[in-house]
């Protein structure tokens, strides 16, 4: 083999080890963090509650894959004495909640057979000793209560319309910065939008005029949203830079507001792409945005007339 071979199948040896380590380093901050809690014995917050003097409960809280039905909060579960449970029960608006040493506003109260302590972007549920049933009970109730994409304001207006859509992924997220899955990590709860066209469909029983409000992250940058519908106005909207953590997909957000003209029946909105990922054996959808809000309200008072049948 001669020198110039050799030399060029070195450099390509090189290129594709940097290749390996840049797109796997995520994986070794992940696995030092878990080396660091498993050497140290402990997680990231400290949670303590003290009455008076009086330190009621120590806790190491770790991270959680759960979140409850907002998708605003970390769930998670605590199994603690009967005793102490009645204890912290009885002096709820009287404890002290310290994390990390820090003393930090919280909301406290039972719920069932629970006391749920609220704050920041967590939520720690306390359960008495060996009471499994009541641990099943609030996952569950998080879980199938979790709230949507889709928000309608005014109660004339929601029991007037449905609101569906064709083209829309399976509701998702939120999901942790750590996920080891680059395309949900640090994803926000949304529903995937599918490329070339995905379709807003409004079943009215009245005819009326609506606002809508849709925010996206776009999977490709330089992608443009189109709509065809029954459309009286069309504006873009501000919106804040999305800052993914780290080897997150860099997405890109759109706002767009709508004026929309329903009629008694199926009202159809469809949504065009200019660009979407072509399904391929790493990722089989056509993705194309993110949809993380869609809201709805009366852009005036909805006329009165009979429902359609």
């Amino acid at each position: 083999m001669s020198r110039a071979i050799q030399y060029a199948v070195l450099v390509a040896m090189v290129s594709l080890l940097g290749t390996y380590f840049y797109l796997n380093a995520y994986k070794m901050e992940i696995t030092q963090s878990h080396y660091d809690n498993f050497r140290h014995g402990e997680a990231a917050l400290g949670v303590e509650l003290h009455y008076g003097d009086e330190v009621l409960l120590t806790h190491h809280l770790r991270s959680s894959d759960l979140f409850d039905a907002t998708a605003g909060h970390q769930l998670s579960f605590y199994q603690i004495d009967p005793a102490l449970y009645q204890e912290i029960k009885e002096h709820a608006q009287e404890v002290r909640l310290l994390v990390n040493g820090k003393q930090t506003p919280y909301i406290l109260g039972e719920q069932g057979k629970a006391l749920k302590l609220i704050w920041g972007d967590r939520k720690l549920v306390l359960v008495k000793q060996g009471d499994l049933r009541t641990i099943a009970v609030n996952a569950w109730r998080d879980n199938v209560s979790r709230k949507g994409v889709v928000e309608c304001y005014g109660e004339a207006l929601c029991r007037s319309i449905r609101i569906s859509g064709e083209g829309w992924g399976d509701l998702d997220g939120p999901y942790l910065d750590n996920e080891e899955n680059i395309i949900k990590r640090g994803m926000p709860r949304g529903r995937w939008l599918y490329g070339p066209a995905s379709r807003i469909v409004v079943e009215s029983r009245i005819a009326t005029e609506i606002i809508m409000a849709i925010d996206v992250l776009g999977l490709v940058e330089g992608m443009e949203m189109g709509f065809r519908g029954p459309l009286l106005g069309l504006k873009p909207m501000p919106v804040k830079p999305y800052d993914p953590p780290y080897g997150g997909l860099p997405l890109h957000p759109q706002s767009r507001l709508l004026k929309v003209a329903l009629q008694p029946g199926v009202n159809t909105i469809v949504l065009s792409f200019s660009r979407w990922h072509r399904p391929n054996s790493w990722e089989q959808r056509p993705l194309a945005a993110y949809m993380t809000a869609l809201k709805v309200k009366a852009a005036q008072t909805p006329q009165a007339g009979r429902s359609s049948p």
